[in-house]
């Protein structure tokens, strides 16, 4: 559901399941309906979706035309921010809750968070705040700036410890999922 040619697609929906022994699931075009169903059938154990698919997901749960057992499977989101109610919903329906990614192509992960609180910097990677609030990231990932340089995020943040809250952005850019 995600393209590999996006950082969160290409860890999770390749990376992460090659490394593992897992099988990928490569069918072009699989609606929201067939992937809960799936999940539900207990042939899939990680889903990897962006907050577009998790409301195309409620919707589904909602209307009742998702057939099969509970849903026993881990989800994640990334690529845009994942709203609360959103995540909250999707909960309430599947019992099931989404795991949250924050980073980008030229930083990598830099973070998660398994609810609405603040994100949890990745053991891997190293974080500051500069001057107007912006959250710079320095990690092996890194591929856009000399090693073991910081990366500017452009993403506005409070940081405290090992862990940020997100309040905007830096720059015009906006970021949709």
């Amino acid at each position: 559901l995600v393209p590999w040619c996006h950082i969160f697609g290409l860890l999770f929906s390749f990376l992460v399941p090659l490394r593992g022994g897992g099988v990928l699931d490569l069918r072009a075009g699989i609606s929201p309906r067939a992937l809960l169903e799936n999940a539900a059938a207990g042939d899939l154990d990680l889903v990897v979706a962006v907050p577009a698919i998790y409301r195309a997901f409620v919707r589904q749960l909602e209307g009742g035309t998702v057939g099969g057992g509970p849903i026993r499977c881990r989800f994640v989101s990334s690529g845009a921010p994942l709203p609360a109610g959103l995540r909250r919903r999707f909960t309430e329906l599947t019992g099931q809750p989404i795991s949250d990614f924050y980073g980008s192509t030229e930083a990598g992960g830099v973070a998660f968070r398994h609810d609405d609180g603040p994100w949890r910097v990745e053991p891997h990677v190293q974080v500051r705040v500069e001057g107007d609030g912006q959250l710079w990231a320095r990690s092996p990932s890194v591929s856009t700036v000399p090693a073991g340089e910081f990366l500017a995020t452009g993403d506005l943040v409070r940081l405290s410890g090992d862990r940020f809250e997100l309040l905007g952005r830096a720059d015009d850019v906006v970021k949709i999922g």
